[in-house]
């Protein structure tokens, strides 16, 4: 290991310091500190998972839907559960329908005689509800420059959690070594299909995140174990097959969708913070960064955006 190098356990510990953070905020919104939220980063990093998990860990009630629903399907939802978190996942897709938006930031917004007052018409009906609950946004997108979106912004604690692969493998790691119940297999397969994993997403440069790993691929695994597969092909290392296919589907679903320019650069900040944490720095660095990425940075772009992430760290 490089001199530079960060051991598994300091990167385990720097994702438990992330995900307290994105607790911290959950915690703020059940205990009424705070009215709302907005939780982003990459999809598959456990934002769901931990929002929900906390909110089950303080026994605090909360109704969960998704953001693809009509304006109405909002503000009905709002209304039924007036009193308690509303857990929305995926929040982006109410952000084209500015009467959505306006649900949003009048129930994110200041009391009004200990109320939250939140007010929709629609051909001609006008109706209105009070809100006392709190919103728990959950996003793969920042917030851009739109007028509705900083407002939104204003009103709510505003949080990154994007952990690096090195982070997300340790987590995984210790994950597996510690939840034979929850995983349905022994330690030693666990880690077994997770290297593997590892190496197929190397293999067709995809990054591995928890929604793979925990939904798909030890999952395979457990389908090949418990005798599920076709047995005309069934073979010892048939688990494989599976476990490569799924992961070759999500490297073919990222390709064919093409990044926004915040998005790519995201994606370069982030190879970037990873490889640098392997103790690559200067050139070496540098064309480690462009092979990764495919592309011809200038050693100018890459210390630009080692010090924007610099910068973010100090920030949080």
């Amino acid at each position: 290991m490089s001199p530079k190098a960060k051991s598994p356990s300091v990167h385990l510990q720097s994702f438990i310091l992330k995900q307290g953070l994105v607790r911290d905020r959950v915690r703020s919104v059940a205990a009424g500190k705070a009215t709302g939220t907005y939780l982003f980063g990459p999809p598959g990093t456990g934002k769901t998972h931990i929002a929900r998990q906390t909110l089950e860990d303080l026994d605090v009630p909360y109704h969960y839907c998704n953001g693809h629903v009509t304006p109405m399907g909002l503000f009905d939802a709002l209304g039924e559960h007036c009193d308690k978190v509303i857990v929305i996942d995926d929040v982006g897709g109410l952000f084209k329908e500015s009467q959505a938006m306006n649900i949003l930031m009048a129930a994110t917004g200041r009391q009004r005689d200990g109320h939250r007052q939140i007010d929709y018409q629609r051909s001609g009906e006008h109706r209105r509800i009070y809100f006392d609950g709190g919103l728990v946004m959950l996003s793969n997108l920042t917030l851009h420059d739109k007028p509705l979106q900083q407002a939104l912004k204003s009103r709510v604690h505003y949080t990154e959690f994007d952990p690096t692969q090195d982070e997300v493998e340790a987590f995984l790691r210790d994950y597996a070594s510690r939840s034979e119940a929850s995983i349905g297999m022994p330690q030693s397969e666990a880690l077994e299909v997770l290297e593997f994993a590892l190496q197929c997403c190397d293999e067709y440069s995809c990054r591995l995140d928890f929604r793979l790993m925990i939904d798909k691929s030890w999952p395979d695994y457990l389908l090949w174990k418990n005798g599920k597969t076709d047995s005309r092909w069934r073979t010892d290392s048939h688990w494989q097959d599976l476990v490569r296919t799924t992961i070759k589907e999500r490297a073919d679903e990222v390709s064919e969708q093409p990044l926004s320019k915040a998005e790519e650069m995201l994606l370069d900040r982030n190879t970037l913070e990873t490889l640098a944490s392997q103790g690559l720095a200067g050139k070496q660095l540098l064309a480690a960064w462009n092979e990764k990425r495919g592309q011809s940075h200038s050693q100018a772009t890459m210390y630009r955006h080692l010090r924007a992430i610099k910068t973010e760290k100090v920030r949080k």
